[in-house]
Parts: structure tokens; sequence; C-alpha cells
């Protein structure tokens, strides 16, 4: 009997380890592609500040392009559509139109895809209407 009650006790030891490392391991790759889509993410909407500023305008083209490649790789699929939106509403081989209604608010609609992608519904709620700003050079990095 004691024997059994080793035996069971065994089991019930090893299965819990299972257990904690398999949702150990699970927790850590669910952490891993939230962090690499907020890395694209982000890659996006810097490639698209520099779009707007429009100092090169190839090397914009390019940028735009290469991001928008490496998110269609992570993003779900309502970030996708909403992305798909975006682009309705501006012609990448023109100047954007800063002052467009449409072109913010599909802009909006992408970026709260994104956060909603990243961080959960409730991240949007009063999310006001933006637009895409340009800046002037980029941080130094140290």
């Amino acid at each position: 009997m004691e024997v059994w009650i080793a035996i069971i006790g065994g089991t019930i030891g090893l299965f819990s380890i299972a257990l904690s490392n398999y949702l150990s391991k699970r927790q850590n790759l669910n952490f891993e592609k939230m962090k690499l889509k907020e890395e694209y993410y982000k890659l996006y909407i810097e490639a698209m500040s520099n779009n707007v500023n429009n100092l090169d305008r190839e090397k914009a083209l390019e940028e735009s392009a290469y991001a928008e490649n490496r998110l269609k790789l992570v993003a779900s699929s309502e970030v996708l559509i909403k992305l798909d939106d975006f682009r309705k509403t501006t012609n990448l081989s023109s100047e954007f139109n800063k002052s467009n209604f449409d072109h913010d608010f599909a802009f909006t609609e992408l970026v709260k895809a994104m956060r909603k992608d990243l961080y959960g519904k409730k991240c949007n709620k009063n999310y006001p209407i933006i637009g895409i700003i340009g800046r002037i050079g980029r941080p130094k990095k140290d």
C-alpha cells in the first residue's frame, strides 16, 4: 500500500512539474510574440512618419514597403483589414493629405486595432482621432 501511495505521489509531482513548465514556456512565447508585434507596429508607424516628412521620397517608400511587409507577418486579421482601409485613403506615391479626415480616421482605426492586438479590448476607450505627424530627424542613440 505504501508503494502505491509513493507511486501516485511521484506521478502527481511529475505531472505538476510538466504542467508548470508547459504553462511557463507558453507564457514566454506569448510575451515574445507580443514584443515582436510591438516592434513591427512601431517600425510601421515610424516609416509612415518618415513618409510624411518626405525628405528622401524613394527611401521613404522603400522603408514603408519594408515595414508593411514585416507587419503583415505578425499582425492580426483585424489589423490587416484596417491597414488595407488606411492604404485606400492614401496614395503612397504622392504626398499625404495631412488634413484629410478620412485619412486620419483610417489611421486612428489602424492604431486602435494595433493597440487592441497588443493590449486587449479595453485600451481604446475614448481614443481620439489622430493623424500621422512627421518628425525632423531621428533621436540619436547612445
